[in-house]
């Protein structure tokens, strides 16, 4: 006989003696549940599932209305465990003292073996099997402190051989300060002394460790001592990391490890995944020779629909009762008349036991800085608030650059508390970026002229503007002032009596006018004037013999954009006293001659090329023009800025999803679009647009190369457009400071089924379903609509459907609603022929024109009347 067969057949013994001397207790110490088992069992203290109720039932899960657990456990020697828990919300109107939540548990193991007595001696197969049953309350008290009782029957049993315990466990949990904690007395015996029972005394606690301010990482380490008859005292520790609250790892220690069973016997390691309230949990442990023990286990949250036929509020309220729709996710107190404020609709779409509400604004590390709580529900069916924040404290000053988060909260009639995050929303106030700049910071030649050119519009328009021309010691030698928005303002470097000022180093300040005494200040433009000693009349000005002079026609060039580059020279000797002249362009790690001529011109383009043929690489560079005269004198000019770019921006658009159901139930209700923008030398702005066919419906445009953009389904007013089924692209456009332009590749995305609130029921609106032209023909590309529809149908059995049929009022009206009829019982055919659908939970009726939703009148939208909709009863 192997080692590993004796240890089974030893443990087997024992239990066969622990159930003739009528002892059952191998149920009452063993773990229960994937998610306990995977945290080393340090689960007193832990708001857990309906599995609680064997851990400790103070904390069991507090559903609205009620959830399961269905787990199985295989371990060695052939014994397998199936557990099936649940608990229910308690709600009892006309006994509130009983209010709580009850739970039930049920855990039965068996197996089938070989049997060998103490002497080694085979007596046959041998079947046993153990069952523990569990019934629990729990009740909570002022929100801090919650109570259960469980009571329990374990019964074993050899063949016909058996014994049976009464048992009940009381338990406490208190969570204060994100602490929380957990205190359990369990295995209280009802009956016979002389059972054997493991009572004990158990005492813990959980903290989260670590989390980022918008939950997406969050680390919870749990710990539990505990003191157990005729064992001692065990420590159980584990540790949870959890992604966006849907993906978990788990890790925990049950004990001393046992030498005999390996090092690594106790230690636990598993996983999870939580969506649309169902969760799956699975967990390893190790017992060396003995084998490893797997344990799964599936729980799912019931919603009031999956079986309870009581009047209660849609689940989506019940969940999460309170919705908000932001205008936008950003905003700028700055005081230019634009996203002055965080502007936000809070909407309760059912105020039923709700008796007040709140918010909380707080910073990325969760420091709340603005709450306004306690607000009353009035006495009305929806509650819609407009909630605005303008960003600042009560001194008048604006809260730091950053990103915030909106903390919604609302109170029920028994003082529980429902909260919801709302966010990022990012608030800046930083300096606008430039909007005037200069065709050239150097006059180098009499004649020349600084071109001011407006490259960025404010974003509200200005009343005025006025430019002072400073030189060194901040004193104005020139004013310059306008009315409107300009293309172009020159300045000729004459000061207010039309003389040259001197040679020197200057700046220029753009000053713009708003209403209300407002006023924005451009960066200072930084000049240099040298054309050679000035002097008080214009009529003695002389040139410099000096210097060379260069003018280029665009300070950024590429290739597919400029295509060239004009370049206006002018020589301070005689043609023929040059020998040759080069044009240089300078970076960093050295020089390239990209001209090198003997016969001197005023005017030429340059192709972007060096003398070899090869195009310049991408880079800043500084162009100067360097003349060798005949008896050996070198000339050069000022430098001139080139910007070299002739690589398009790289572009990368993902999605968070491909369907959002903007319905403002706190589930999906968002799209985000992650911008990633590759440009090495400068990207001047980018621009992401949602269409819907070839129609823009929302813009946004930015200077960030990396960016994530929430839509929740409006246009650039504020006004929601999206429906059920809508099809959408998203493309985004990027160009550099050499203009050349980059694009993303078209990305598909799709609206859901939006439900919503109609008169004693709900309603879905799908304008998008497609039939061949004036007939009942469904299109292929409307099934999948259909499909999505019943799905959601599904989730209401309760209610009536009525399928409704509309057009706009071109044609006759009595074959519109012919057409209409015609329609929405093709509808009904493929619900009911096709997909099985209770032909009695259904009618059909076609309306034609009348009811439109929009003005016929306007061509545009009017087709936005051709629709189908649900109407649930």
């Amino acid at each position: 006989m192997s080692s590993t067969r004796k240890k089974i057949n030893i443990l087997f013994l024992v239990f066969f003696i622990i159930v003739s001397t009528g002892v059952s207790q191998m149920l009452l110490e063993t773990d229960f549940g994937a998610r306990p088992v995977a945290m080393g069992g340090a689960y007193v203290s832990i708001l857990g599932g309906p599995e609680s109720i064997f851990w400790n039932p103070a904390g069991m899960s507090e559903p609205k209305k009620a959830d399961v657990t269905i787990g199985y456990q295989y371990k060695f020697g052939g014994l397998s465990h199936i557990q099936f828990f649940g608990d229910y919300n308690l709600d009892l109107p006309t006994l509130p003292l009983l209010n709580g939540y009850v739970g039930f548990g049920v855990v039965n193991w068996w197996t089938r073996m070989e049997g060998w007595n103490s002497i080694n001696e085979n007596i046959g197969y041998v079947g046993a099997s153990e069952t523990l049953i569990g019934l629990a309350y729990k009740r909570s008290f002022f929100n801090l402190l919650s109570a259960g009782l469980t009571l329990k029957y374990s019964g074993s049993y050899i063949d016909k051989d058996g014994a049976g315990a009464f048992v009940m466990d009381f338990g406490a949990r208190s969570e204060i300060s994100g602490i929380g904690i957990g205190f359990l007395i369990k295995n209280i015996g009802i009956g016979s002394a002389k059972l054997n029972i493991p009572m004990g005394i158990v005492v813990g606690g959980n903290y989260t460790v670590y989390k980022t301010f918008n939950n997406m990482h969050k680390v919870n380490v749990a710990a539990q001592l505990s003191s157990v008859q005729d064992v001692g005292f065990i420590l159980n520790v584990g540790a949870e990391y959890a992604f966006q609250n849907f993906l978990f790892a788990r890790i925990g220690h049950n004990g001393i490890p046992e030498l005999s069973l390996g090092l690594l016997s106790g230690m636990r390691f598993g996983f999870g995944a939580k969506k649309y309230g169902g969760q799956f949990d699975y967990v390893f442990s190790s017992f060396a020779d003995l084998g490893p023990v797997h344990d799964v286990s599936f729980s799912y949250r019931l919603d009031p629909f999956f079986g309870f036929q009581e009047d209660v509020l849609p689940p989506e309220v019940q969940v999460k009762p309170l919705g908000i729709f932001y205008h936008k996710y950003f905003f700028s107190p700055d005081n230019d008349f634009v996203n002055e404020s965080l502007e936000s609709e809070v909407l309760l779409k059912d105020r039923s036991g709700i008796q007040e509400w709140g918010y909380i604004i707080q910073d990325d590390k969760g420091n709340p800085i603005s709450k306004k709580l306690h607000l009353p529900v009035q006495d009305q069916k929806i509650l819609k608030q407009n909630l605005v924040w303008s960003g600042k404290d009560n001194q008048d000053k604006s809260y730091p650059d950053g990103f915030y988060f909106l903390q919604l909260t609302t109170v029920d009639v028994r003082g529980n508390n429902i909260d919801k995050m709302f966010g990022p929303i990012q608030l800046t106030t930083s300096p606008k970026t430039v909007i005037v700049d200069v065709n050239n910071d150097v006059m180098s030649s009499l004649g020349d002229v600084f071109k001011f050119v407006q490259i960025k519009k404010p974003k509200q328009f200005y009343q005025s503007w006025k430019c002072q021309i400073l030189n060194t010691n901040n004193l104005a030698v020139r004013g310059l002032e306008g009315q409107k928005l300009f293309k172009k303002v020159e300045w000729d470097g004459k000061n207010e009596n039309g003389v040259l000022v001197p040679d020197g180093d200057y700046h220029a300040v753009f000053t713009f006018y708003y209403p209300n005494n407002i006023t924005y200040q451009d960066s200072p433009i930084n000049l240099r004037i040298k054309v050679g000693a000035a002097s008080s009349s214009m009529n003695s000005m002389t040139k410099s013999t000096q210097m060379v002079s260069l003018n280029i026609s665009d300070t950024n060039f590429s290739k597919e954009i400029n295509k060239n580059i004009v370049l206006n020279l002018g020589f301070p000797i005689p043609k023929k006293q040059i020998e040759h002249w080069e044009l240089v362009a300078e970076k960093d790690n050295g020089s390239i001659i990209l001209l090198n001529e003997t016969k001197p011109t005023s005017s030429l383009r340059w192709l972007g090329d060096d003398m070899n043929g090869n195009l310049l690489p991408d880079g800043y560079y500084k162009l100067k023009v360097v003349v060798f005269s005949v008896d050996h004198v070198r000339y050069e000019s000022d430098y001139s800025s080139l910007l070299v770019d002739n690589t398009y921006p790289a572009i990368n658009v993902s999605l968070s999803s491909l369907q959002f159901t903007p319905d403002a139930d706190g589930n999906n209700d968002t799209i985000t679009f992650s911008i990633k923008i590759t440009e090495d030398i400068g990207l001047k702005e980018w621009t992401l647009t949602i269409l819907k066919g070839k129609k823009s419906v929302k813009t946004w445009t930015g200077h960030e190369k990396d960016i994530s953009l929430i839509w929740d389904g409006t246009d650039e007013n504020g006004n929601r457009i999206v429906h059920s089924g809508d099809v959408y692209n998203v493309v985004c456009s990027a160009v550099d400071f050499a203009d050349n332009i980059g694009q993303s590749e078209k990305q598909v995305f799709k609206v859901g089924i939006l439900v919503t609130s109609a008169e004693n029921g709900y309603r879905i609106n799908i304008p998008s379903l497609s039939f061949k032209p004036d007939s009942a023909v469904l299109l292929p590309e409307s099934f999948s609509i259909l499909d999505d529809v019943i799905k959601i149908l599904e989730k209401y059995p309760n209610y009536k459907v009525e399928i409704q049929g509309y057009t706009d009022d071109s044609g006759n009206y009595d074959n519109s609603v012919a057409l209409s009829q015609q329609q929405v019982e093709a509808i009904l055919k493929y619900m009911v022929n096709v997909k099985k659908m209770d032909a009695q939970r259904f009618s059909a009726k076609g309306y034609g024109p009348e009811r439109p939703i929009v003005d016929n009148k306007d061509k545009n939208e009017k087709n936005l009347n051709n629709r189908i909709e649900f109407l649930l009863k």
